[in-house]
Protein backbone atom coordinates (compact mmCIF):
# COMPACT_ATOMS: atom_id res chain seq x y z
CA UNK A 1 0.00 0.00 0.00
CA UNK A 2 1.48 3.35 -1.36
CA UNK A 3 0.47 6.16 1.58
CA UNK A 4 -0.73 9.58 0.43
CA UNK A 5 1.94 11.18 1.99
CA UNK A 6 4.38 9.12 -0.12
CA UNK A 7 2.54 10.17 -3.51
CA UNK A 8 2.57 14.15 -2.44
CA UNK A 9 5.98 14.05 -2.22
CA UNK A 10 7.11 13.03 -5.47
CA UNK A 11 11.09 13.08 -4.95
CA UNK A 12 10.00 10.63 -2.35
CA UNK A 13 8.36 8.62 -4.62
CA UNK A 14 10.73 8.87 -7.94
CA UNK A 15 13.54 8.22 -5.14
CA UNK A 16 11.71 5.05 -3.91
CA UNK A 17 11.44 3.81 -7.31
CA UNK A 18 14.66 4.54 -8.54
CA UNK A 19 16.01 2.72 -5.50
CA UNK A 20 13.97 -0.46 -6.21
CA UNK A 21 14.79 -0.92 -9.75
CA UNK A 22 18.48 -0.16 -8.73
CA UNK A 23 18.07 -3.41 -6.00
CA UNK A 24 16.11 -5.10 -8.19
CA UNK A 25 18.79 -5.08 -11.14
CA UNK A 26 21.54 -5.56 -8.53
CA UNK A 27 19.91 -9.43 -7.41
CA UNK A 28 19.80 -10.19 -10.90
CA UNK A 29 23.47 -9.34 -11.38
CA UNK A 30 24.21 -11.27 -8.49
CA UNK A 31 25.33 -8.22 -7.20
CA UNK A 32 24.11 -8.53 -3.62
CA UNK A 33 26.40 -5.58 -2.06
CA UNK A 34 24.41 -3.19 -3.86
CA UNK A 35 21.53 -4.60 -3.99
CA UNK A 36 21.86 -4.74 -0.05
CA UNK A 37 22.49 -0.73 0.48
CA UNK A 38 19.50 0.12 -1.75
CA UNK A 39 16.96 -2.60 0.29
CA UNK A 40 18.67 -0.51 3.64
CA UNK A 41 17.92 3.55 2.11
CA UNK A 42 14.57 1.77 1.33
CA UNK A 43 14.22 0.78 4.80
CA UNK A 44 15.44 4.29 6.23
CA UNK A 45 13.30 6.11 4.10
CA UNK A 46 10.07 3.60 5.15
CA UNK A 47 11.17 4.69 9.22
CA UNK A 48 11.06 8.41 8.39
CA UNK A 49 7.54 8.08 6.32
CA UNK A 50 6.35 6.04 9.38
CA UNK A 51 7.74 8.38 11.64
CA UNK A 52 5.74 11.54 9.65
CA UNK A 53 2.52 9.46 9.64
CA UNK A 54 2.37 8.65 13.08
CA UNK A 55 3.12 12.00 14.36
CA UNK A 56 0.48 13.25 11.87
CA UNK A 57 -2.26 10.79 13.47
CA UNK A 58 -0.77 12.09 17.45
CA UNK A 59 -1.56 15.79 16.11
CA UNK A 60 -5.13 14.41 14.98
CA UNK A 61 -5.54 13.16 18.62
Amino acid sequence: MISNRILEDKDTFFLLIQLTDIATAAHERGDYETRDKALEEIKEIRKQILGQITESYDKKD
